[in-house]
């Protein structure tokens, strides 16, 4: 048994249906629109140097936001994302950073 508030859900139609191609495929759409992994690198950047360590990253081919513990850096694919950390080699005792690529995760 399944209860739901909403009258009309593609996951319970799916379920129903027994056929979950059509949500993944728009799941991957989706995913490969915002970059997301595994076809984008994400990073999230914390801690007392990733002012500093951010600063260094603006106008490279990322993009850069605010997140609640810091900054989330993004890059169409990894080498990117981490040609560019390499090139702040520097800043990193002063910060953390974790690169979430391919639904795993690497920590720095």
């Amino acid at each position: 048994m399944l209860q739901t508030r909403r009258s009309e859900d593609p996951v319970v139609d799916a379920l129903v249906k027994g056929n979950f191609d059509e949500i993944i495929d728009d799941d991957v759409k989706i995913a490969r629109m915002l970059e997301l992994a595994p076809y984008g690198a994400e990073a999230d950047v914390s801690g007392e140097g990733a002012v500093a360590f951010v600063d260094g990253l603006r106008g490279a081919k990322i993009s850069i936001s605010s997140s609640t513990s810091g900054f989330l850096v993004r890059a169409s694919d990894v080498a990117t994302l981490t040609a560019h950390f390499e090139r702040r080699r520097d800043h990193w005792p002063r910060c953390a950073w974790r690169c979430t690529r391919s639904r795993r995760e690497s920590t720095r």
